[in-house]
């Protein structure tokens, strides 16, 4: 079932005895039509006082059901116009409500208005509906993760990432790069794009999907790890896969430095058991996880700010808009062995 959010003000009539509250919205219905992605389209819906007493109006309330996390953010309050206000019999106020889908398909949804009092008078709704349209991104896996390759010995065989759009228009690939985990450029990357149907102009048809393949050449030793990066004309824009592995010493040349080798020997990943929706509009997350290796200590990280020791569960509060990244690492100081971080990215939208 589609997105459904209820938002209800809250009244305290002031009805003289016997006398017929009613109310009502201008239309029962209302159709947003096609919305590109992204985009917000805002619309005034008409409640009038249609019985034969004053209806006292008091503060707003917003109630989410939701289908998918990429559904939370589909209506939205833009104005209250009910707020506060006395509305005698035949005058009307306004609520603004805003359709906002974030991924292609029909969208469905409601505005409900409620009284203080369930006998008081009857709910006013209005249906609501509209399509999301425009292309989509979707990249799996999430993470490629290449066994240790030496240093000096060529690319590692090739792995696969496919692009698939599930969208409604064709997806304009701008371009496929290599990051790091801030989504900088990297120059010098140790892995590869060694072949695929995904190049930078190709136009993926909705349904269709094209591949990138990724390999690693190391020229240095230890723990290497990269984004790769798809920019394209979706609302998401750029999309990344992890890819991770390890440079090890050539068998015929230096065998590293003691600190590499403790990096090359760090496999034991953390794994986070909860986290947030990809796509929230709630500004505080809460992780848990598990599997830290015995006598390790865990290590979390936030986007720019340093690792720091830390426990399950990590919460974080009065976040900001936009983009986020979460790492959780396991430390061992006797010997300086970390493992690979384990991330989870996730994006926290808020319309005014």
């Amino acid at each position: 079932m589609s997105a459904v959010v209820a938002v209800m003000a809250v009244l305290c009539p002031s009805a003289a005895l016997g006398a017929v509250s009613s109310w009502k919205f201008e239309t029962p219905a209302y159709d947003f039509g096609s919305v590109m992605l992204g985009s917000h389209p805002s619309h005034q819906f008409i409640l009038t006082n249609t019985g034969e007493t004053p209806i006292a109006a008091g503060r707003l309330r917003i109630h989410w059901r939701v289908q998918t996390p990429l559904d939370q953010e589909l209506l939205a309050v833009v104005s209250n116009g009910c707020h506060s206000l006395t509305l005698e019999p035949e005058e009307s106020c306004s609520i603004a409500v805003s359709f906002t889908p974030n991924y292609p398909g029909p969208k469905e949804g409601g505005l409900e208005v409620r009284p203080k009092e369930p006998d008081e008078v009857s709910p006013a709704n209005v249906e609501i509906e509209g399509e999301g349209v425009g292309p989509w991104a979707a990249l799996t896996p999430e993470r490629l993760l290449f066994g240790p390759v030496e240093v000096g010995s060529g690319a590692s065989p090739a792995q696969s990432i496919t692009v698939e759009n599930p969208g409604n228009l064709g997806l304009s690939i701008k371009g496929i790069s290599f990051t790091d985990l801030f989504g900088a450029h990297q120059w010098a990357s140790p892995f590869k794009i060694a072949g695929g149907s995904c190049r930078s102009g190709e136009v993926v048809a909705p349904g269709g999907r094209c591949t990138i393949e990724v390999a690693l050449a190391p020229s240095q030793t230890g723990f290497l790890q990269s984004l790769l990066a798809v920019s394209d004309d979706a609302s998401d824009s750029p999309q990344s896969v992890e890819v991770q592995g390890t440079g090890i010493a050539s068998k015929h040349g230096d065998v590293g430095s003691p600190e590499s080798s403790h990096e090359a020997q760090a496999t034991s990943r953390v794994r986070i058991t909860r986290h947030p929706s990809p796509v929230t509009a709630k500004r505080a997350a809460t992780f848990s996880f598990s599997a830290v290796p015995p006598g390790a200590k865990a290590e979390c990280k936030l986007d720019h700010l340093a690792f720091e020791p830390c426990s399950s569960p990590k919460h974080y509060a009065h976040l900001s808009n936009g983009r986020h990244k979460f790492q959780v690492r396991a430390h061992d100081p006797s010997n300086s062995v970390t493992s690979p971080p384990t991330n989870f990215r996730w994006r926290i939208q808020q319309h005014p």
